[in-house]
Parts: C-alpha cells; structure tokens; sequence
C-alpha cells in the first residue's frame, strides 16, 4: 500500500488532494475514523477494520486503485455530500450482482487444505499477533486473521520430499509480475529471476502493475491490446524467441483522478473528487446507512478471503 500511494507525491494533481505525503495523510485520516470524526458514517459502523479491507480490495485492480485516494480524501472532510458518494461507491463496488465465474470456480476447501498444509508460516505467530499485525496496516485484506482462526482445527498433510524446492529445468520459461502486485509481491518473484536463467527462460517486470500482468495492464496504442498479453501471446507463438516487451515504456502513469470515462459511467461526473452523486443514482443512500454498511462489511470479508489466498 505504501509503495503505490508513494507515486501520489510525483503526481500534481494527487498532492493537491492528499498533500506531499500521502501515506501520513491516510494514517491521519484513520485515526480521525477512530475517533469518530466522520459521525455520518462511523456512527453506522463504519470504522478503521471497514476502511482499511475496502483499500485492500481496491489495490487490486489497476482501475479501481486511484479510488483509494478519492475515498482518503472524501473521508478526511466528510461533507454531506462526500457520505453521499463513499455511500453509493461502496453500493457499486459491493453490489449483491450475478456470482463471478472465479468465485464459482475457488474452493475454500481446497484453498485452506494448500494453504495451511504447505504455505503457512511455521512458527509461534497467533491469531493475536496477525490481529496486532493487522490492526497497524493502512491497506490489508486481513484475510490471514480469518483464516488463523481454521489453522488449528484443519486436518494438514504431509508435506513430501519436493516440498519447498524448486524444480529442476532449463526448457522457456515465460515470468512477468507487476511492480505493484500486493498479492505476489514483486519481492516474492525476484527469486526466480536468480533461479531459472538459462536460454529462453525470461524474467519480466511490468512497472506499477498490480496482480495479473496480463490482463491488467491497459490496453496500448502500441500493441492494441494489454502489453502483458501482447508478451504472453508473443511467447505462446515463439518461446524460443525472446518476446519484444518494449511496451512496458508504454504503461502509463497512475490516473489519480481516475478514468474520466469510468468515472462517469459510475458516478455520473468526471471529477469524482469534488463531483456530487444525482437524485437519481442514490441507490445505497435510499437505505438504513448501518444495515448498508454491515451487508458490504459481510460482502468484503468473503472476497478478500478468495483475494488473500492468490
């Protein structure tokens, strides 16, 4: 989370809204939240833990990211009209819609066997010190505090001979990860860029990307598709051939102020700083403001459950 609000102090228009440190202006708006400076939506039940998952699951995605300062801001001076917008951003983005064909398709059972069987950290670490862990980040999931809750109680297996190794080959390999990816960070990845050097086996990094190089990055008049994908397809066509990855020159800065576009086909303006929702789309607003927030409170510790586990 500090890595990607960091770029907001290179950027004019973000350090007009967030200032020069944009880091301690979320921490300080936090603890405004805390302490109830935003009665209109604290009083509902909306508090640190609610904020900080909502960021969690905006850092994901290379369009939903610069919401992230939208949501500071818009808490920090809590207007009516800001509660207005974070009430029907929160609407939007937690919309009890069609079930997604990944959420389908994850296993919870599957997920927590891997999980507590071969990932999780062996050691002393207890629900209370992920909770203390937790409790201090500005952006989590705080998906590993849910799950510390199973560890105990699952039936783990064995772990092999080849466990925690790392295969031996020299044949193509293709590996590309965003430098902004909270879910396999790129410090988690650089370890295969030492391992696998041999001929055709290539090490790729996608500046301020998030997870899923290849379908996150937007689309580029130099490829007219994802640069991630243009590498990928590059790669499947021909991979003893070193894929031309030139597009990565060709990733844009972080919109700040969003995608004008996507801005206005959610909020009804452009500016999503200073804008005002309309009559109209006052869908989550129309509801009891607590019983709002407790269903997008339920809706954001099952994702970021799925999230936490990629």
């Amino acid at each position: 989370g500090k890595q990607f609000m960091d770029h907001c102090a290179s950027d004019e228009f973000c350090r007009s809204k967030l200032g020069d440190d944009a880091w301690a202006f979320i921490g300080n708006m936090l603890d405004g939240v805390d302490s109830g400076s935003c009665a209109a939506l604290s009083d509902a039940g909306l508090d640190r833990s609610f904020v900080r998952q909502v960021f969690g699951t905006l850092i994901t995605s290379w369009f939903m990211r610069p919401y992230i300062a939208m949501m500071a801001y818009r808490l920090e001076r809590c207007s009516s009209s800001d509660v207005d917008f974070l009430l029907e951003f929160l609407n939007m983005l937690f919309s009890d819609g069609d079930v997604s064909v990944q959420d389908k398709l994850f296993s919870t059972a599957l997920n927590s066997n891997i999980t507590f069987s071969e990932l999780w950290g062996e050691g002393d670490v207890t629900q209370d010190d992920l909770k203390a862990i937790i409790d201090g980040a500005y952006v989590s999931p705080d998906a590993a505090w849910y799950m510390a809750g199973r560890y105990d109680m699952w039936p783990k297996y064995e772990k092999d001979e080849y466990y925690s190794l790392f295969a031996d080959f020299s044949g193509p390999i293709l590996m590309m990860n965003g430098t902004l990816d909270p879910q396999t960070t790129l410090e988690m990845a650089l370890p295969m860029k030492d391992i696998y050097t041999a001929e055709n086996q290539y090490f790729i990094e996608f500046p301020r990307l998030p997870h899923g190089v290849i379908f996150q990055t937007p689309d580029l008049q130099s490829t007219d598709m994802p640069c991630g994908l243009n590498v990928f397809f590059q790669y499947l066509d021909n991979p003893e051939t070193a894929p031309d990855f030139n597009c990565v020159a060709d990733i844009p800065a972080i919109n700040w102020a969003g995608d004008a576009l996507i801005n206005k086909q959610l909020f009804g303006t452009e500016d999503v700083y200073e804008g005002t929702i309309s009559p109209s789309r006052k869908s989550a607003i129309r509801r009891e403001v607590a019983l709002e927030l407790e269903r997008v409170r339920r809706l954001l510790r099952e994702r970021n459950i799925t999230l936490g586990s990629h």
